[in-house]
C-alpha cells in the first residue's frame, strides 16, 4: 500500500509541475517577454517536477521501508512466542532440573538445559540485531522468563560447584552463562554480582 501511496505522490507532483501555468495578460505597460524567459520557466518546471518525483519516490521508500521492517520485526517475535507456547512444557522441566542440580548429573538433563540456554541465546541476538520486537516480547513476559531462566542457571552452577560429584557440571553451567550465553547476558542486563545468594 505505501508503495503505491509513495507512487501517486509522485505522479501529483509531476503532473503539478507540468501543468499549464496561466499566463498573466500583457498590460500595456509590461514589456513584451523573451524567448529565453519562457525557457527559463519551462526549465524551472521540469526542474521542480522531477525533483518533486525523486523527492516523492524517497519519501514513499522511506515509509514503506519503516513500516514493512516493523511488520517483519513483529512476525519474527511472533515465531518466537508460537515457538515458546509449543515448548512450554519442557521450559518448565529444565527450570525444575535447574532448581535440582543433581538432576544435571544425567547427560540428557544438562543437554536440555544446554540447548535451552542456546535458544534463548538465539533470540536474544535476533532481538538486538533489530530483527525481533524486543518490546512486543518484554510486554507478554519473554525477557523476564529469559532472565529467570539464567538467574536460575548461574544459582545451579553455583550449587553444583559445591558438590564433588557435580563439580563439572557446575563448570559447564558457568561456562555457558559467563561465556557463551553473553547475548542473553546482555539482553535481560542480568548482573552476576547481583546474583550470588547462593556463593
Amino acid at each position: 500500500m505505501w508503495k503505491y501511496l509513495g507512487l501517486l505522490a509522485t505522479l501529483v507532483l509531476v503532473a503539478a509541475a507540468a501543468w499549464p501555468q496561466a499566463e498573466p495578460k500583457p498590460t500595456p505597460s509590461s514589456a513584451p517577454q523573451t524567448h529565453e524567459a519562457e525557457e527559463s520557466f519551462f526549465a524551472k518546471a521540469v526542474l521542480d517536477g522531477i525533483v518533486g518525483a525523486i523527492a516523492g519516490g524517497v519519501l514513499g521508500a522511506v515509509v514503506s521501508l519503516v513500516v514493512d521492517g516493523r511488520r517483519k520485526r513483529r512476525e519474527v517475535s511472533i515465531k518466537i512466542v508460537e515457538r515458546m507456547v509449543s515448548e512450554f512444557h519442557d521450559m518448565a522441566s529444565v527450570l525444575w532440573l535447574l532448581q535440582n542440580p543433581e538432576s544435571l548429573a544425567q547427560p540428557e538433563n544438562i543437554n536440555r538445559v544446554l540447548v535451552m540456554g542456546n535458544w534463548f541465546d538465539l533470540v536474544a541476538a535476533i532481538c538486538s540485531g533489530g530483527y525481533g520486537d524486543a518490546n512486543l516480547l518484554e510486554s507478554i513476559g519473554v525477557k523476564k522468563q529469559m532472565f529467570d531462566f539464567l538467574t536460575k542457571a548461574d544459582r545451579a552452577s553455583q550449587e553444583a560447584s559445591k558438590s564433588v560429584s557435580l563439580k563439572e557440571i557446575g563448570a559447564k553451567l558457568r561456562t555457558a552463562t559467563q561465556d557463551d550465553w553473553k547475548g542473553l547476558v546482555n539482553f535481560t542486563n542480568f548482573s552476576f554480582v547481583n546474583n550470588q545468594e547462593g556463593r
